[in-house]
């Protein structure tokens, strides 16, 4: 628990100040209680409608078994309806928001109350089956058609946190169910027709969790989270052990069922005296003949216990049972509505402790008499225990009559406790972590935890939340309790993705997943990363949720580029002239000069084939191309010419069409085309007519312009003309 929460005192004036001296009472987190009184020894007595005249609206009086005050805080004429239920909704449904500064009404519009002054507010049409948040004072939790909202009552703004498209529409546990006290989980009903399915779903991280689809046999009671949100649970209408019969729990992921208990009757989920998450219950037939009135079964599936011991063979039955004094877990707050004649707590509010000793705290008697199901009393809580709604007839012939009576709040007087205990702020941990409580009081000497450790630190290792109570005892033998929640937080399931292969060169898209943060070995912090290694290499993320962590690793393999040797493009030169021949395809290179770089400087003295080979690194893989350098004597101004062969070109200047005249040849022959650096442009063959000459028709139209080199090779011998193409 949080400290601010411990020193919170209600002080309604004189009255108050005297009933702290008149009455001792049991106290805890710095509140009082009644004096707690053991089962079966209670005293009752035969229950007296009270004398007094129905109360007015903010009438306040005294109730003289436990010197409660008691405020009626609702009136139709007040708030301007007739016909409006002016009562609270049920017993599962905390009426009181989270500081406990307003008060909530039932109905759509549902009237909002100054929690102090009990005054009417305001009107705020909350969603369906509405419930505070246990965090945000303003803030309302519920349904709307297929979506989970949240309601601002001071704003009347409405918020959609979800929608649930594959559902015709999801039901808050059908009127029953509730959030768990943190805010993060949540039991829905999704409905298609007469099918329903269970729903747990994440508010905080928004996403579902689980599901289970439960069909259309059975009837379903209601579905909701547990209080401190470890369970799911699902009631059924019907008795038994069966599919669709009795109380069945599960973890949040809808798996792992557990039928907790057979018998279904009113009754809230709560937490036990030793922090174990529990249903609370009437009993039925079974646990009346074990001379019991109510029962609680521990959700875990580890056992059950019976409560409230017959006495002189009677019991109570047809009341309401409320658990959502969240802050003062270890008791259920309950009302007795079968009877005023009943001889056991007739008319009566009490608490019982949760730990099967029958201990109680007796607060008053809501003096509601049977009438429609709407006029029954429907005890709930506030948060620490110390306030109490309900709703009352009085008996009174007009009110039983209307739609619904008034509300009405118990307020136990609160006075300053000399002895107190701390046991510190609520701890968040991961699984198989470890850590240190310390207790902080004053008045007492002796602490005792619910581990059973004396020592005022202690150091636990829960497997799942637990919430661990501190007793402070001073001499005389008083005592005070506080508790504190360990929240185990589950180790997150890190997953870096598959490996994958790439070629050298190429990037990749690493995604992590499992987290709500991220942080790489490369130190980025997205769930996404692009990477481009130049080799295999290993990365790794830790993905972190809820502060817990977890590591995975994700292997980039990296291939070398594969192999295509290219030695460039043939080349013709002028005697005397030198080139650098450059070739491509990987990373080493040898030439057939003997020389191992990528490029190589040649002037060979005549038309010369150079080899290159080709691979990667270690890479056995090698790959082989030749360049061709031809020798031209272009370099000279008068070209020979040699025996009676003659070559001649026209039109010289030319655009389109240059035509080659050759005469004096004996065999085919060819004809090369070149630019002034030397690189080849076009090859064309030419062969021997009867004449020993040959005219042909060349089309250059698509070449660069300039300055072109044409060149005949005859018997190892090279002929060349200059042509300008304009």
């Amino acid at each position: 628990m949080k400290t601010e929460n411990r020193r919170r005192f209600l002080v309604k004036g004189i009255l108050v100040c005297i009933l702290s001296v008149l009455f001792t009472s049991n106290s805890m987190n710095g509140q009082s209680y009644p004096d707690r009184e053991q089962l079966p020894n209670v005293k009752y007595k035969d229950y007296k409608k009270p004398n007094t005249p129905f109360p007015g609206y903010l009438e306040t009086f005294n109730e003289p078994l436990s010197g409660s005050s008691i405020t009626r805080i609702t009136d139709s004429e007040v708030f301007g309806v007739k016909n409006q239920r002016l009562r609270h909704n049920y017993s599962k449904d905390q009426t009181w928001n989270s500081d406990e500064t307003l008060i909530k009404m039932a109905g759509y519009p549902a009237a909002i109350l100054d929690a102090k002054t009990y005054e009417f507010l305001y009107w705020s049409s909350i969603p369906s089956y509405g419930r505070w948040s246990n965090l945000q004072p303003n803030i309302i939790y519920g349904t709307a058609g297929k979506t989970f909202v949240s309601h601002n009552v001071k704003t009347n703004k409405r918020t959609v946190l979800h929608t649930f498209s594959k559902y015709a529409s999801v039901d808050f546990g059908f009127g029953e169910g509730n959030q768990d006290k943190f805010d993060r989980y949540v039991g829905l009903i999704g409905r298609n027709g007469s099918d329903r399915t269970l729903i747990v779903y994440d508010i905080k991280n928004n996403v579902v969790t689980g599901t289970k689809n439960i069909g259309s046999s059975g009837v379903l009671d209601w579905f909701s989270v547990s209080q401190l949100g470890g369970f799911a649970v699902v009631q059924y209408r019907d008795n038994g052990l069966g599919s669709r019969e009795g109380i069945k729990s599960y973890n949040v992921k809808m798996q792992n069922e557990i039928n907790v208990y057979a018998t279904t009757q009113h009754g809230d989920l709560g937490v036990d005296a030793y922090g174990n998450e529990v249903i609370v219950e009437y009993g039925n037939k079974p646990e009346w003949d074990a001379k019991h009135s109510l029962y609680m079964a521990r959700l875990d599936g580890g056992g059950s216990t019976l409560l409230f011991p017959y006495i002189n063979n009677k019991g109570i039955w047809g009341g309401h049972i409320s658990t959502r004094n969240t802050n003062r877990p270890g008791w259920a707050y309950i009302t007795e509505q079968c009877c005023p004649d009943n001889p056991v707590a007739p008319a009566e509010i009490f608490a019982i402790k949760l730990d099967g000793s029958g201990t109680i705290e007796r607060y008053g008697k809501h003096n509601a008499w049977p009438s429609t199901y709407l006029h029954e009393t429907q005890i709930v809580p506030n948060r620490d225990g110390t306030k109490m709604i309900f709703a009352s007839n009085w008996g009174n012939a007009t009110v039983m009559n209307q739609n619904a009576p008034p509300a009405f709040v118990l307020e136990y007087p609160q006075g300053k406790q000399d002895l107190s205990v701390n046991a510190g702020n609520d701890v968040e941990v991961c699984q198989g972590e470890f850590t240190n409580l310390t207790a902080y009081g004053k008045g007492g000497t002796n602490f005792s935890w619910s581990t059973g450790e004396t020592t005022k630190n202690i150091e636990v290792n829960p497997k799942k939340t637990t919430t661990y109570t501190v007793t402070l005892t001073n001499a005389s033998g008083a005592s005070v309790t506080d508790q504190v929640v360990v929240t185990v937080n589950v180790i997150p399931v890190a997953n870096a993705g598959n490996n994958v292969s790439i070629v050298e060169g190429e990037l990749v898209t690493l995604t992590a997943s499992g987290g709500t943060t991220y942080l790489w070995n490369t130190n980025e912090t997205t769930a996404s990363i692009e990477v481009n290694p130049t080799e295999t290499t290993t990365y790794t993320v830790q993905v972190i949720k809820n502060g817990c962590s977890a590591e995975d690793t994700v292997m980039v393999s990296v291939a070398p580029l594969p192999i295509g040797a290219d030695a460039g493009d043939d080349v013709a030169i002028c005697y005397g002239e030198k080139v650098i021949l450059t070739a491509s395809g990987g990373s080493d290179y040898v030439w057939s000069t003997g020389e191992t770089t990528q490029s190589i400087t040649v002037s060979p003295e005549k038309s010369t084939q150079y080899e290159v080979t080709v691979s990667n690194g270690s890479n056995t893989d090698t790959d082989t191309d030749v360049v061709e350098v031809v020798v031209n004597s272009c370099l000279n101004t008068d070209l020979p010419i040699l025996g009676e062969i003659e070559l001649s070109v026209y039109p010289n200047p030319a655009t389109s069409d240059i035509t080659v005249k050759v005469s004096g040849i004996a065999n085919n022959t060819t004809i090369r085309l070149y630019d002034m650096l030397g690189r080849l442009l076009q090859t064309q063959i030419i062969g021997e007519t009867s004449n020993n000459a040959i005219t042909k028709k060349i089309n250059v139209s698509n070449l660069p312009r300039g300055m072109v080199l044409v060149s005949l090779f005859q018997n190892g011998k090279v002929f060349t003309k200059k042509v300008i193409l304009n």
